[in-house]
């Protein structure tokens, strides 16, 4: 899977899964990625997913000048994904939508630090420092990833079982209750305008 999600010659992954479209703020995560992560830096995004932005954001990576620096995988199958998590350092998105998505909670439960934009729902999930870390500038998503590639294969086991301990806290209970939290958010956001 390294080989195939061209993570070799020590080249560290970060992981994008989903839909690749204006609504997952891939775009954004792109220009995000050029500003946080340097040339020398031997840091990659992998981009898994299709969708109808797919070409349009090959090109805006190439134009952004971080062609080199990400992958688009295509679409996985849920063993090759699993496969890519455990190749990874963390799951990265700077979706900021009001509604949950599966692939950061799929992530958690695999055991994979997610990074997230704080406005999107499922940061609610964040245990921050525990499993995952939330970002609002690309200083910080580059502060952030650039702190998850330094660990070393102990850490790394380590920070796995801690994420994955927290996946047993996203009991129907505790979703049904990020859920309500949101609506809530989303009902605050449309009085407001």
């Amino acid at each position: 899977m390294r080989t195939r999600m061209h993570l070799t010659d020590g080249k560290i992954g970060f992981v994008f899964s989903g839909r690749l479209c204006a609504e997952t703020r891939v775009e954004e995560l792109l220009a995000c990625w050029g500003k946080a992560v340097a040339t020398r830096d031997d840091l990659r995004l992998i981009l898994v997913g299709s969708g109808p932005d797919a070409a349009e954001l090959h090109e805006r990576a190439r134009v952004l000048g971080v062609g080199d620096k990400v992958f688009f995988a295509g679409g996985l199958t849920r063993d090759d994904l699993s496969l890519c998590f455990s190749v990874c350092k963390a799951f990265v998105s700077a979706s900021d939508s009001i509604t949950m998505e599966a692939a950061p909670i799929e992530a958690i439960a695999s055991g994979l630090p997610v990074v997230l934009n704080p406005s999107c729902a499922n940061a609610d999930l964040i245990i921050r420092g525990v499993n995952g870390f939330s970002y609002e500038t690309p200083d910080e998503l580059g502060d952030i990833v650039k702190k998850l590639a330094q660990l070393d294969a102990d850490g790394e086991q380590l920070m796995r079982k801690l994420v994955s301990k927290t996946a047993a806290s996203l009991t129907d209970l505790n979703q049904a209750k990020a859920l309500v939290s949101c609506y809530e958010m989303a009902l605050g956001r449309h009085v407001q305008n």
